[in-house]
């Protein structure tokens, strides 16, 4: 952050930032004083984003681009702004099987307050937070990225699922007899 007019106290801030080496986002229990935000935001290096998170950037930075680079733990600091709160539904399942990517929407379970509301981060990229009840316990954290995430347990996550697809037939029963199965033998299933 180089180049940065700002008072002493700000510069200090940044410097211990960069010697932690993390990303510049930020949940309301971990940020400086409201001092220090001031005089960042003066210099033009804070996003403020719905669900108090703020992240940092170079004034010149693309705030897309800046966005993209740190979203995940822009998540990690919504669900510590929100916890006891988790990665919800089919958002949860990508993670379970190790897909980082980003996805279009992010659904957050917020188990903290009735809040619901969507935060659009970039063209693309959606976060939802619904109110929902979450159990403390059974939460565990999951590397993703730089970040630590939190999800529900993975037979919690299954059970939550939405059905998305019905058979509207019974289905065939299937079977090993080659002919058990084909019109013109004249049988139908088998074992």
């Amino acid at each position: 952050m180089q180049g940065l007019h700002m008072e002493r106290s700000a510069e200090d801030w940044l410097k211990a930032l960069v010697e932690e080496d993390r990303a510049p986002v930020f949940a309301t229990s971990d940020r400086p004083d409201a001092k220090v935000i001031r005089q960042l935001e003066r210099a033009g290096a804070v996003i403020r984003l719905p669900g108090d998170v703020i992240v940092l950037r170079r004034p010149a930075d693309n705030r897309d681009e800046v966005l993209r680079r740190v979203y995940w733990p822009i998540v990690e600091a919504l669900l510590a702004n929100y916890s006891p709160a988790v990665i919800d539904r089919d958002s949860a399942v990508r993670i379970l099987v190790g897909d980082e990517t980003p996805p279009p929407l992010l659904r957050l379970r917020n188990g903290r307050n009735a809040s619901n509301f969507q935060v659009q981060l970039t063209e693309g990229l959606q976060i939802a937070v619904d109110a929902g009840a979450v159990e403390p316990s059974t939460i565990r954290r999951h590397k993703v990225a730089d970040a630590q995430i939190a999800l529900d347990d993975p037979a919690r996550i299954l059970f939550g699922l939405e059905l998305r697809f019905r058979p509207k037939q019974p289905r065939t029963h299937l079977t090993l007899d080659p002919l058990a199965n084909d019109p013109e033998s004249g049988r139908r299933g088998g074992v």
